[in-house]
């Protein structure tokens, strides 16, 4: 799977701690927002938004959303369960989840 990525950005920061949380190794590429590279041809093939992240899986299918892709991760790696576990630890890391985009960014 590629990641693609912008080191300063915190949307695929989220999605790197998050893999690194999980032990899954992701191939980077590297989109320079800062030199506009996500408005070049290349990227919009691969996200017609222009924002990273966008995971690209070993089919060619793309995601994008931090969240999503998190989401997709932790379905192929349950453990550990870093989107809590039983219908209280989950709802409890949604909760905190919407305060942290409402409040907190």
């Amino acid at each position: 799977m590629k990641l693609y990525d912008f080191k300063m950005a915190p949307n695929p920061r989220r999605v790197r701690i998050f893999a690194a949380e999980k032990g899954i190794d992701l191939e980077l590429v590297d989109v320079d927002l800062s030199k506009r590279q996500q408005m070049g041809d290349d990227f919009k093939t691969v996200n017609p938004r222009l924002m990273v992240p966008a995971l690209e899986l070993d089919d060619g299918t793309i995601l994008t959303e931090s969240i999503a892709i998190c989401r997709y991760l932790e379905e192929l790696h349950p453990e550990p369960a870093l989107f809590g576990a039983g219908a209280l630890g989950k709802a409890n890391v949604e909760m905190w989840h919407r305060r942290m985009e409402l409040e907190g960014l």
